[in-house]
């Protein structure tokens, strides 16, 4: 019998991904709001430049992490949130 795993996903902190933009000279634009950390943002660096998606990971009642996805360019769904 064949069995499947799920993909494990790497969580970070709000503090790691505030950081993460700093550095790179970025800004974050808010989709939805979180309750305990960002919520599901855009990180956007500038035209022409990578494109990151955070999205909200539950992890307990008291805490929560954020999953990041680096784009090349923005996908088509997020372009509305970007004006």
């Amino acid at each position: 019998m064949k069995t499947f795993s799920r993909k494990q996903v790497r969580t970070y902190t709000n503090e790691q991904i505030e950081n993460f933009v700093d550095k790179h000279g970025g800004e974050i634009i808010t989709m939805n709001a979180g309750t305990l950390g960002l919520g599901n943002c855009i990180l956007w660096f500038g035209k022409n430049k990578k494109v990151g998606i955070t999205k909200e990971i539950y992890l307990n009642e008291w805490s929560s992490g954020q999953s990041l996805r680096l784009y090349n360019k923005i996908p088509a769904k997020y372009k509305k949130f970007i004006n």
